[in-house]
């Protein structure tokens, strides 16, 4: 495996979800991609919805992505991943993100990935506050950037 150098250090503490530790040689934490993940869906403000089926999309109508389809990389993306499922060990949306330097060999961050996708997919956008308080706690996060990206939004 390659080690990559890390640039964000990671919590005193350095366990996470099941007791495991933390994905070390990793550019990213579970940490940044949640706080990045709530942050542009606060932004954009909605769900991300194909035009033509109307199901969710990981791009979609207007610029829009979905929970995960905010970390897939534009070279790493491609319409084939529409409709399938994050989880799936040798899935199209598995090489996605791994293409887009996730390790998805981390089965606790592909857990919390399909908790946020889940939140995206199925809850009313009123309701995504306390949602994703509720997964980023569950998994052991800081939430402090969800009442950061939500004020006033909703």
């Amino acid at each position: 495996m390659n080690q990559v150098k890390r640039t964000h250090e990671y919590p005193e503490d350095p366990t996470y979800c099941d007791g495991t530790e933390w994905v070390r040689g990793a550019m990213k934490n579970a940490q940044d991609f949640f706080n990045e993940v709530v942050q542009r869906l606060a932004a954009q403000g909605g769900t991300s919805i194909d035009e033509d089926s109307g199901m969710c999309a990981y791009r979609g109508v207007g610029g829009r992505r979905c929970a995960v389809g905010w970390l897939i990389d534009e070279g790493a993306y491609s319409i084939g991943i529409e409709g399938a499922e994050l989880g799936l060990a040798s899935g199209c949306v598995n090489r996605a993100l791994k293409s887009s330097g996730l390790d998805v060999s981390d089965s606790c961050l592909v857990r919390m990935l399909a908790s946020l996708q889940e939140i995206h997919d199925n809850m009313e956008v009123e309701d995504w506050p306390d949602a994703f308080r509720g997964a980023g706690m569950g998994y052991g996060l800081s939430t402090v950037v969800v009442d950061y990206a939500f004020r006033g939004a909703v």
